[in-house]
């Protein structure tokens, strides 16, 4: 099941990147709690959080293609 970044990003909040088991809707929270999808979503929050600090922008500001481009140049699976 794919996450996009906005689900990492909560609605209200300044600041604040989700990741892991606190992730999801009722209908996929199970999905969220294995050890695999709380790893990448982990990461990919870590990567945002430190793209934001980098380029001084809100983690809601930021360009989702500068994450992808991070998380790809990382090695990470996108799908």
């Amino acid at each position: 099941m794919p996450v996009s970044y906005r689900s990492l990003v909560p609605k209200k909040g300044g600041n604040i990147i989700a990741a892991g088991r606190c992730l999801g809707a009722p209908d996929s929270v199970d999905t969220f709690r294995l050890i695999c999808p709380c790893f990448v979503t982990g990461q990919a929050a870590g990567t945002a959080a430190a793209l934001a600090v980098k380029n001084d922008i809100s983690p809601r500001c930021l360009d989702f293609d500068c994450l992808h481009t991070a998380l790809r140049s990382a090695g990470v699976y996108i799908g």
